[in-house]
């Protein structure tokens, strides 16, 4: 998970929750951001900075936001074809009807 030294350097992930599919639900992340930022960079800490990867990368990107940002496309573009499909369908029984 990015290192922030101080809450400057933090607004970068504060600006990604700002816009979170979580909306303020009370997130993982960036609750394990808050509570191990400065243990992760003490010697023998490694396993929990790489694991703390997974989640923030060194950019402060965060890879959960993502995810769900491309979960909700994705079921945005399954509704729209199950709509679309639903329409067809609709069409078809109605030329079926006039027979």
């Amino acid at each position: 998970m990015a290192y922030f030294e101080s809450g400057n350097k933090s607004k970068v992930l504060d600006k990604q929750c700002l816009t979170c599919p979580l909306g303020n639900y009370q997130c993982p992340v960036y609750t394990v951001q808050s509570l191990f930022n400065f243990d992760q960079m003490e010697e023998g800490n490694n396993k929990l900075r790489q694991s703390m990867l997974f989640l923030v990368d060194d950019a402060g990107v965060c890879q959960v936001k993502q995810l769900l940002e491309q979960s909700c496309q994705d079921l945005e573009q399954k509704y729209r074809m199950l709509h679309q499909y639903a329409f067809v369908l609709k069409q078809l029984d109605r030329k079926i009807a006039a027979v």
